[in-house]
């Protein structure tokens, strides 16, 4: 590569960098997103049964409790199926209001923020059955669930939010300190993961299963083997202490240490007591192996004393199993947007009369060349209904179209809002050949009346998400990811079912 190619690089990157300190959040829309919806999902996230944290910053309002409306939720989960993860505000409030995990409705889990634009960062952490939330740096519930549901390979959803800054999923259970660092005193998006957290080490395995000690026994055996790791690691170890017995309770050390390297960040690694060990339950620890040295993981058993008369101790090791961070989307990861094609109403205007056919086309069918969002902005000109006996009246789509935000159907002269410039949003999918069509209402026979005029003003293409760059694997510096990342220095706005837009450019 000469001088000239890398200089170039270096000033993209530069680029970048700056833009990166700009782009600061993303405005997913307010009340316009269900589960049947287009929607921003993440990719998938493999779970399963284990311990793991999901992170958000933003804030919840535009979440409808009464409705479905959720800001956070794995998709494919229910309270009946047994893996719900679902969080929703109440209408027309900041903060939680319902809280479903697993199989359970977890109450009360109640937060309120008083500015209806004010952030708030919000955690969950599942270690075994115990469930923590935690909202900005302080526990606001903790529950132990009836079992270990399986949520097996998770889509989350986020949307129906005013603003959003982060969201992230770990691999593990995250400490009380480790939450402290994130929340960054009240700045959560001012904190960069380091790279520690973004790699994943390579699987490892004990050197036997099960660890005993007895009267004779050395002071410590060797769980995890001195060796080179590639760069740093951090390993979830999950053991059962099945036996102890220390007469007299006189001793020194009894549990896991670290040699050459390593250290133990977080949970339970010794014990100083009977009560201590929990004796049969499963215990866990995030252990870190620096990539300098060769680090060693062992357990200690105590010395023996002259006093000792009885010295028995039993570790089964459960797994260990790499941790970090599984996922995390930035809004400057947002690196690609697409519109469809432009299309025309088939008429600027449609009147329906007594006599006059059910419906009238607004877009007839054809291809698309993959699931394309419009705008349709229209207004009501006449709405004449009498006697007031009549179904829906408005837009709907055939061939798979659907009308997913906004105001697309009326049933009274109040909802019409004549002579006002109202919008709708219609998905028209890239399989199979979708048309829009406008349902004028039923003639009926008590029917002295039935007029409908409305104008469409415009047809117009939104800009939908082609890729959100999963920020916990490595950003390729190539023309082919800078260049979108470069465009826009002042963020997104998701409009509605998660289509970005550029909010300006620089």
């Amino acid at each position: 590569m000469n001088n000239d190619v890398i200089l170039a690089s270096i000033s993209k990157i530069h680029a970048y960098r700056y833009a990166k300190e700009k782009q600061r959040g993303v405005k997913f829309g307010e009340n316009q997103v269900t589960t049947t919806a287009t929607k921003f999902t993440t990719a998938p996230i493999q779970i399963g049964t284990g311990d793991f944290s999901v992170e958000f910053y933003g804030n919840s309002y535009g979440s409808d409790a009464s409705t479905g409306y959720s800001f956070i939720r794995y998709l494919s989960g229910s309270l009946s199926s047994g893996n719900a993860f679902n969080v929703l505000a109440n209408k027309g409030e900041n903060g939680i209001s319902i809280f479903q995990f697993g199989d359970t409705n977890l109450s009360p889990i109640s937060y309120s923020n008083p500015d209806l634009n004010g952030l708030f960062h919000f955690i969950v952490t599942r270690s075994g059955t115990n469930v923590k939330v935690v909202v900005n740096n302080k526990i606001i519930g903790e529950y132990a669930t009836t079992k270990i549901c399986d949520f097996s390979t998770i889509n989350f959803l986020i949307a129906n939010s005013r603003y959003v800054g982060l969201f992230r999923i770990w691999k593990y259970a995250l400490s009380a300190d480790e939450i402290a660092t994130l929340y960054n005193n009240g700045d959560p998006m001012g904190y960069v993961v380091p790279k520690l957290y973004r790699q994943f080490g390579p699987d490892i395995e004990p050197v036997a299963e099960t660890f005993e000690f007895n009267i004779d026994s050395t002071y410590s055996q060797i769980v995890l083997a001195n060796r080179q790791y590639p760069f740093d690691c951090m390993y979830r170890v999950n053991y059962v202490v099945e036996e102890w017995n220390f007469e007299p309770e006189v001793y020194n050390k009894v549990g896991f240490g670290v040699t050459s390297g390593g250290s133990i960040i977080s949970g339970v690694s010794n014990w100083r007591s009977l009560e201590e060990a929990n004796v049969g339950q499963m215990q866990s620890m995030i252990i870190k192996f620096v990539d300098t040295g060769y680090p060693s993981l062992l357990i200690y058993g105590d010395q023996r004393y002259d006093i000792t008369t009885s010295r028995r101790l039993k570790v089964t090791i459960k797994g260990i199993t790499p941790v970090g961070l599984l996922a995390e989307y930035l809004p400057h990861n947002l690196i690609a947007t697409k519109k469809g094609p432009q299309i025309e109403p088939l008429a600027e205007s449609f009147e329906f009369n007594i006599g006059d056919e059910y419906y009238k086309g607004v877009v007839l069918q054809q291809k698309y060349p993959y699931d394309c969002i419009y705008r349709v902005d229209y207004i009501i000109d006449e709405w004449d209904y009498q006697p007031q006996v009549y179904s829906i009246v408005g837009f709907f789509g055939i061939g798979g179209a659907t009308t997913i935000g906004g105001a697309s159907s009326w049933d009274t002269l109040e909802k019409a809002k004549v002579g006002e410039t109202q919008s709708c949003f219609v998905k028209m999918p890239g399989t199979g050949s979708p048309a829009l069509y406008i349902y004028g209402g039923n003639d009926n026979e008590e029917a002295t009346a039935r007029h409908l005029k409305v104008t469409i003003k415009s047809i117009t293409p939104v800009s939908v998400a082609s890729t959100w760059l999963d920020s916990a694997k490595q950003l390729p510096w190539s023309d082919t990811y800078l260049p979108p990342l470069l465009q826009s220095k002042g963020g997104y706005n998701m409009v509605v079912n998660g289509a970005p837009e550029v909010l300006f450019n620089e």
